[in-house]
């Protein structure tokens, strides 16, 4: 009993260990345990075609008025509404997959892909996403003796292994 309690507990702890180091689990270099790493939510194909800021090419249409309230657009939570001074009055869109609402110039409004977002592990290094999952910029480099850790709240930090 005791020699399979050992087995047991050395098992683990090279499990432990052996988690602890940059690796790639198969999915393009992701070493995330909570995430698989794909950095498009929806299937389509991410693209800047119009050279602004956003990544995703598949934002929803711009909306300038509206017919309820004094007929201006804005954001209210995550979705577009029509506002009667400054009390939302309608709802005009509501902004899905990830994309959240975007004031524009001349009183516009659009669902677009929020950039920095969240952190998710990429490659055994903490990422910045977007708010449609698109890939941003290296936020944390680990080094070779940390590991990439999610929290489950939108952060991620490099963990010591000395911690084990």
């Amino acid at each position: 009993m005791k020699l399979i309690l050992s087995t047991l507990l050395l098992l683990l702890l090279i499990a432990t260990i052996t988690s602890c180091h940059k690796t790639n689990n198969g999915d393009t270099g992701d070493t995330s345990e909570t995430s698989d790493g794909d950095t498009d939510s929806d299937g389509d194909s991410d693209s800047d075609t119009d050279g602004d800021s956003d990544s995703d090419s598949d934002s929803e249409p711009v909306v300038t008025g509206c017919d309820a309230g004094d007929g201006t657009v804005g954001c209210y939570g995550e979705d577009v509404w029509c506002f009667e001074g400054d009390s939302p009055v309608e709802l005009v869109m509501e902004c899905t997959n990830g994309h959240v609402c975007t004031e524009l110039d001349g009183g516009a409004a659009q669902c677009r892909c929020a950039d920095d977002y969240e952190q998710r592990c990429y490659a055994g290094d903490v990422w910045r996403y977007d708010s449609c999952g698109n890939i941003g910029s290296l936020d944390l480099d680990c080094a070779d003796d940390e590991s990439c850790v999610e929290y489950g709240d939108g952060t991620a930090v490099c963990s010591d292994c000395d911690q084990y």
